[in-house]
């Protein structure tokens, strides 16, 4: 999810590189300079080494579409048996049922 947005300037062709943007998070982070990174929250889990790095490449199209149907579902996103624990537990059950009625059988 953190690679999806701090890579929306340059999905949106605004920058060449995803660190290009200054009002990108992964801007400030990229340095490494405690001056720029000061103000950003922490996040709630520990971020991945070389995230730099890993930050700039690209999602594959499967990702994009799953994290894109998450946000419009509402629905939790990371592994499937994460995703269904976490629904479970905050009443999301719905958001991993498709849409609409059930076909008939």
């Amino acid at each position: 999810m953190a690679r999806y947005v701090e890579r929306n300037a340059l999905r949106a062709k605004l920058v060449d590189r995803a660190e290009d943007g200054p009002w990108s998070s992964l801007w400030r982070r990229v340095p490494g300079d405690p001056r720029l990174t000061g103000f950003l929250s922490e996040w709630p889990v520990e971020r991945p080494r070389h995230w730099g790095a890993r930050g700039t490449h690209p999602e594959m199209a499967s990702e994009l579409e799953a994290l894109r149907t998450c946000v419009q579902r509402g629905r939790p996103f990371g592994s499937e048996p994460w995703v269904v624990r976490m629904a479970k537990r905050l009443g999301l059950e719905p958001t991993l049922r498709a849409r609409g009625r059930p076909k008939g059988s």
